[in-house]
């Protein structure tokens, strides 16, 4: 019988002794909202975030999700940390909770990642801690562990352990190598029911699994090839289907994740007929995967079966247009069936309604984004 991670590892222990160290930097503290509340804000029914990544100083943007798909502005939040002010090759540098309680984001420009409690769209800095390695591009959070993807020279995964009330605090010997120095990581993710760490290489074409250990840290990396050129961008279903992205391919692959770093390919490279497909996103429900396609100002749905096997929508692959001079560069699902993508080649967060058939039909935009913008997260 499976356990999941938040049975599985001494959580509790781990962070009293983190605490008592004073391995963290303390903000505020208050009591966890409920997630029914975490999901609404004034005037709003859900919430949208991505960052500046502004060299300068980065910030989280924030906006209000109204019932029909539109963003109103609701502020910016400093993450006390610095942004690499260009492109992070990533997909995952703004990260959710499960239960929309907490915000995770990465400071590429100061080797850092930034935690953030959350109530509808308002956010408070918990915590900012060294990401454990250089040029952090990813993160992810699942039940109270999180794992950072550094992808500069030597590049590693990293884990923290997120208390109750946001604050980050590092997993000692949690840190693993990838296939090697620099395998321009794309993505790291935590699976569902225990299943392990899933990291993408592009440089390679390799895609890694590591299996959870007890005390929060991970066996070695195990390698496996893409079914394609490139793996890039992707997401876990809750039934533990990997759906990843193939950028150099033009396409969109899907394999079963197993126990102690079982792997298997379901659908092999299914073509898009697209350029760049680099980010993706799986639907709540499970039923569709969206791919962005940078180089062809599109995005590309595929119907996603019960045995994981993939199906295009649509044969010539363009479910939805991100207008002239688009480059959509990451996208994310909220929990009321709208899909959201940054698009910097028109500065703005493209929104789409999804319908029961998987088909997008374009609501509200918001404009003037900054050109340096990464990362994007949605309730």
């Amino acid at each position: 019988m499976r356990t999941h991670v938040r049975e599985l590892f001494l959580v509790p222990l781990c962070l009293s002794t983190a605490m008592a160290c004073g391995e963290a930097s303390s903000g505020e503290t208050s009591t966890p909202v409920s997630a029914e509340e975490a999901l609404v804000g004034q005037h709003a029914e859900g919430a949208v975030f991505t960052m500046s990544n502004a060299a300068a100083g980065n910030t989280v943007l924030a906006f209000h999700r109204l019932q029909d798909g539109s963003l109103e502005d609701a502020g910016e939040y400093p993450t006390g940390g610095l942004g690499s002010g260009a492109s992070l090759g990533s997909q995952g540098s703004v990260t959710l909770s499960e239960d929309g309680h907490y915000l995770l984001v990465v400071n590429a420009g100061s080797d850092e990642i930034s935690s953030f409690s959350v109530r509808g769209t308002q956010l408070t800095l918990r915590s900012r801690m060294p990401s454990g390695g250089s040029h952090p591009t990813s993160v992810a959070v699942r039940d109270h562990l999180a794992y950072v993807l550094n992808a500069g020279q030597d590049s590693n995964i990293s884990g923290f352990w997120l208390d109750p009330v946001g604050r980050l605090f590092a997993i000692p010997g949690s840190t693993r190598t990838l296939s090697a120095a620099m395998p321009s990581a794309a993505q790291v993710a935590i699976a569902p029911r225990s299943l392990g760490v899933v990291v993408t290489e592009k440089g390679t074409s390799l895609i890694d699994t590591f299996a959870f250990r007890r005390n929060g840290t991970l066996d070695s990396a195990v390698t496996h090839a893409s079914s394609g050129s490139t793996p890039y961008g992707f997401d876990i279903g809750q039934d533990g289907t990997l759906v990843v992205s193939e950028a150099a391919t033009g396409a969109a692959s899907s394999y079963s994740l197993g126990e102690r770093g079982g792997f298997s390919t379901i659908s092999g490279s299914i073509g898009d007929n697209q350029k760049a497909p680099c980010w993706l996103v799986i639907t709540k429900d499970g039923r569709f995967a969206y791919t962005a396609n940078a180089g062809s100002s599109s995005i590309s749905g595929y119907k996603l079966e019960h045995d994981g096997s993939l199906q295009l929508l649509d044969s010539t692959g363009v479910t939805a247009s991100t207008g002239k001079n688009g480059k959509p560069l990451d996208v994310a699902v909220d929990l009321n069936r709208h899909l959201y993508a940054l698009d910097v080649g028109n500065r703005v967060i493209d929104g789409f309604a999804i319908d029961n058939k998987g088909a997008l039909t374009p609501v509200a935009s918001a404009a003037g984004m900054p050109e340096t913008m990464v990362g994007i997260a949605a309730l």
